[in-house]
């Protein structure tokens, strides 16, 4: 409902928003919101690629096994990699009982195609995607990770990237005023 009511008032809340700031700065603030917004779109949308990613990969590893529904457990993995951080475990149970049905020894395999593509997701998939779509290295996200775990756990985890990319687009534009001396103060 709320989400609703801000969606609806969107146009007559900037222009009171706006109304209330320095006339120079209305468009700077504006140019600076639309990157952030960029910013933030291009996480969401890189995110979701990499759940596409693990679910093909998912596909196609439990194809090569020879577990039944492989396609199915494709589809289950996208949608559980979109759960932050359990939802990789959540989506390999169905395929462990899945393979258990068949063997102890598939149920093994499973879990170890799960763990490798899980480790490539965390280590090499997730870090370029999100390095591409929000433009901060591979290693600085990785490290906005940790240090989002260190401060605030598993919701600092979860904030971590998009945080960072906010900073990047804020100092960028501190820079840029500070360096063309238009602060405008």
């Amino acid at each position: 409902v709320l989400a609703f009511y801000l969606l609806k008032d969107y146009n007559s809340i900037t222009k009171k928003a706006a109304m209330l700031l320095p006339g120079k700065w209305v468009n700077e603030l504006a140019d600076l919101f639309q990157h952030i917004n960029q910013v933030l779109v291009s996480f969401f949308f890189g995110y979701f690629l990499v759940a596409c990613i693990v679910g093909a990969l998912t596909a196609v590893s439990m194809a090569l096994l020879g577990v039944d529904f492989a396609l199915m457990l494709g589809v289950v993995a996208v949608f559980t990699e979109l759960i932050p951080y359990f939802g990789p475990f959540i989506g390999a149970i169905p395929a462990i009982i899945i393979a258990l049905l068949e063997s102890k020894w598939l149920a093994f395999k499973v879990v170890v195609a799960y763990v490798i593509i899980h480790q490539l997701e965390g280590n090499i998939i997730s870090p370029k995607i999100m390095s591409d779509k929000v433009g901060i290295p591979p290693l600085m996200v990785i490290l906005s990770i940790l240090a989002g775990h260190e401060l605030y756990g598993l919701m600092g985890m979860l904030l971590a990237i998009p945080c960072a990319a906010m900073l990047k687009v804020l100092f960028c534009f501190a820079y840029a005023k500070i360096y063309k001396n238009d602060l405008g103060v």
